[in-house]
C-alpha cells in the first residue's frame, strides 16, 4: 500500500499518479503501481481489505510469514501497527503468524 508514488532518481518523476484522498495497493518492491487506486480509509481497515478480496476457496495457510515493507518513506511504528493488524485478521481467521517477522524498510 502507498500513499505516495516513489521517485525513481533516473527517471525524475514519480512513477504514477495519485490523488491526494487516493492510496495504491499492490505495489511493487521497485515502485511499479499496484493492482488498484482507492479512496484512503481510516487506520485499522486497509489490510482486512486486502485480505478479503482472496478467492473465496483459497486454502489458507495455517502458519504465515509476514512482511510489511516501509519502502524507506514510513517510520517503524506505523510498520508494527500494520503488522499488528494483519497479525490479528489472521489469528481471527484461525492462522497463526510466525515467531519472525519481517517489518521494516
Amino acid at each position: 500500500m502507498a500513499l505516495t508514488s516513489c521517485t525513481v532518481p533516473a527517471a525524475g518523476k514519480p512513477t504514477f499518479e495519485l490523488g491526494d484522498s487516493e492510496i495504491e495497493l499492490g505495489i511493487g518492491i521497485h515502485g511499479e503501481p499496484g493492482r488498484t487506486a482507492r479512496r484512503w480509509r481510516r487506520h485499522g481497515r486497509s489490510p482486512r481489505r486486502r485480505w478479503t478480496r482472496s478467492p473465496p476457496d483459497m486454502r489458507w495457510p495455517a502458519i504465515w510469514l509476514v512482511m510489511v515493507n516501509g519502502m524507506g518513506g514510513t517510520p517503524l511504528i506505523e510498520l508494527y501497527i500494520v503488522y499488528n493488524e494483519v497479525q490479528r485478521y489472521l489469528a481471527g481467521q484461525g492462522a497463526r503468524v510466525t515467531d519472525r517477522n519481517l517489518v521494516g524498510n
